[in-house]
């Protein structure tokens, strides 16, 4: 959303927020320093999955690794 993305992991709950305007690199994570914005894009995430009926993931995914997917 403009300058701003939002990722939530299902495996682990995070979520990460990103200013790519500032960080096109996704290497600072804001979601915790920035939380009026996370809850607002999580909110719009949230609300558009629930519009277009998009299917969440019900069981984990084999092939997930933890200790790569965390590492930013």
């Amino acid at each position: 959303m403009g300058d701003w993305k939002l990722i939530e992991w299902f495996e682990s709950g995070r979520i990460e927020l990103y200013n790519l305007r500032d960080d096109i690199g996704e290497q600072h994570n804001l979601a915790k320093a920035n939380l009026q914005k996370t809850t607002q894009l999580l909110r719009a995430l949230r609300q558009w999955r629930k519009d277009v009926d998009a299917p969440i993931p019900s069981i984990p995914n084999p092939k997930y690794k933890p200790t790569t997917a965390t590492l930013r």
